[in-house]
């Protein structure tokens, strides 16, 4: 058996090296494919993602003669997005210029994918293209690019980007300020997200906006959270009765229970539900809420000390029955 083994081991480089073959054969009649006289479209898309997929830096040239060709560019920006050297990324950019239209936007996009930082310069002109498909699919790439350098081009601009591109613009400064958030610069991520909460953004923005904030600041979350469960803007309201059912968070939840009596019945609903999620541990809150003064808190709590199996309940859940 020992043997049986030895032997195993020693087939394992042939075997790699079998594998390696194969995938440079796939590659080259991939190559061969693109750079056949007139190869059809579909024949083209069908190479394109093998080399995605297991294409090398030696696919890069074939690919790059195709960015500029209107039907088949998206295919080559496809294949070339997927290829880690970074020759492939070096076509890329260089394509911006000299493509045009849907062809650039193609690039664009790959660019963004491959969260490119390099490209970022030559994005920062294109943002503030007439056509709003091209600057929405800018903004979109900075926004997943991310990064100072990226949240800053973004930022020069706000007063000038296409009005059908503006959805598309917040949502990048959005993904911009995750990234600062994620990656642990707090005060970049507090400073985009508070700037994306002004009153006259759409409302899914502010909602997320302030969301951000939210996850971010974790000192200031027992504050917060119950600050924004009283917001008497209704669409950072709507945010913050979402985020205290999803929150993780014991102190900001006994802080916004400590305002039992001046929430609104929605507000209440969303500190008993937090509650009845945390299951047993969450019962003396529940109780409290049978006695709130809206009915539908008080039906909610009633369900919620059913489903925790509250035995010394039962009698009072008989009578309300």
């Amino acid at each position: 058996m020992r043997y049986c083994w030895i032997s195993i081991f020693r087939l394992i480089p042939s075997l790699l090296c079998c594998a390696g073959l194969l995938r440079a054969d796939v590659e080259d009649d991939a190559i061969a494919v693109l750079s056949s006289a007139a190869p059809s479209a579909p024949q083209v898309w069908a190479a394109c993602q093998e080399l995605r997929v297991k294409g090398s830096v030696k696919s890069v040239p074939a690919l790059a003669a195709l960015l500029g060709k209107e039907d088949v560019s998206q295919a080559a920006c496809h294949a070339l997005g997927g290829i880690a050297a970074a020759e492939a990324g070096a076509a890329l950019r260089a394509a911006l210029a000299t493509t045009t239209g849907p062809a650039t936007i193609g690039v664009v996009d790959s660019l963004g994918w491959r969260q490119d930082t390099q490209a970022v310069p030559l994005l920062a002109p294109l943002l503030v293209a007439a056509d709003a498909d091209l600057a929405g699919a800018v903004a979109t790439a900075l926004g997943r690019i991310g990064g100072r350098e990226a949240a800053a081009v973004l930022k020069v601009g706000r007063e000038r980007i296409a009005p059908g591109a503006s959805l598309r613009y917040w949502e990048a400064l959005l993904a911009c300020a995750d990234h600062f958030r994620l990656s642990g610069d707090t005060d970049e991520a507090m400073s985009v997200y508070t700037s994306l909460m002004a009153w006259d953004l759409p409302a899914q923005v502010r909602m997320a906006a302030w969301r951000g904030v939210a996850l971010t600041d974790e000192v200031e979350r027992p504050q917060w959270v119950p600050d924004g469960l009283l917001h008497v803007d209704l669409t950072l309201r709507k945010a913050a009765l979402k985020f205290v059912r999803e929150m993780d968070d014991p102190v900001a939840l006994t802080a916004c229970a400590a305002r039992w009596d001046i929430l609104s019945a929605a507000s209440q609903l969303a500190v008993l539900d937090a509650h009845i999620a945390l299951g047993p541990e969450g019962l003396p809150m529940v109780r409290v809420a049978t006695r709130s003064g809206a009915s539908e808190v008080r039906a909610a709590a009633c369900r919620g000390l059913a489903l925790l199996n509250d035995v010394p309940a039962v009698p009072f859940l008989a009578r309300t029955a």
